[in-house]
């Protein structure tokens, strides 16, 4: 059902869909999660870690599942391995996260895709 809504909208409200459900949804997750983020992590770590993670698995992966866990896996690691390197590097969390994630979304797009 959420792929039908994904892809169009009104064949999913002919067929019945409560298209308004799934954007009320959609909608209050990512509000709730932009609030938490910008709490913890600041407002540039917060947009780094929305849109680069899902740009990395929209490159690397062709269903919505592959998609979902390369976002989740390289958002964990990016976050981990910027958390090491940055007590490691003394230097500040956010941007060490911010540059290894960059780094990895520009090694995929120059990836070859299958």
């Amino acid at each position: 059902e959420q792929v039908y809504v994904g892809i169009d909208r009104e064949f999913a409200r002919l067929t019945g869909l409560r298209v308004w459900a799934y954007d009320l949804l959609t909608f209050t997750l990512l509000a709730l999660t932009t609030v938490g983020l910008i709490k913890v992590v600041g407002f540039v770590l917060e947009h780094v870690l929305l849109l680069l993670p899902s740009a990395i698995g929209v490159r690397l992966s062709r269903s919505s599942r592959g998609v979902l866990a390369i976002s989740a896996c390289s958002s964990l690691s990016a976050s981990l391995a910027g958390l090491c390197l940055a007590i490691l590097l003394d230097q500040s969390p956010a941007g060490v996260v911010g540059l290894i994630l960059l780094s990895a979304y520009v090694a995929s797009l120059l990836a070859v895709r299958r």
